[in-house]
């Protein structure tokens, strides 16, 4: 008689242990499931939206080549004989006429201290012509 009480319990017990398991297994597949369909595909762009070492500015300037996002550009300043290398995020329509760009970090305190920028196409070999120095004149006879 023992053995029949025995065998009945680890019947239901076990019965119910899969029960658990079962419970547990697909509790644990919609949780994956639910993950895949409902998490947001923007928090993985936003990592990868800007390189390590670049920086986001929105920098008033003229735009004289076609917007085009991901362009790569050279901000250029030919009062302070500058330019800088960097890539179109952007276009404000807003009247003062801002558009963003993504440049490298240490060219970014060039573009808080200067201000009349123009944004061209990457050129390859672009170079600034030297201003010459010292007393410049010529004499007619």
């Amino acid at each position: 008689m023992n053995l029949k009480l025995n065998g009945i319990s680890l019947k239901k017990n076990t019965q119910n242990k899969l029960w658990w398991i079962k419970l547990t297994i697909t509790i644990l597949l919609t949780n994956i499931l639910f993950f895949i369909l409902f998490s947001s595909p923007e928090s993985k762009e936003k990592n990868l939206k800007y390189p390590l070492g670049w920086v986001e500015f929105q920098v008033k300037a003229d735009l004289l080549t076609p917007f085009q996002k991901g362009k790569k550009i050279i901000l250029l300043n030919r009062s302070a004989q500058i330019f800088i290398s960097g890539v179109l995020e952007e276009s404000s329509l807003d009247p003062e006429g801002r558009t963003t760009v993504l440049v490298k970090d240490e060219d970014g305190n060039h573009l808080i201290k200067f201000e009349g920028w123009e944004i061209i196409p990457d050129l390859k070999n672009f170079t600034l012509a030297k201003k010459n120095s010292g007393v410049n004149y010529e004499i007619r006879y």
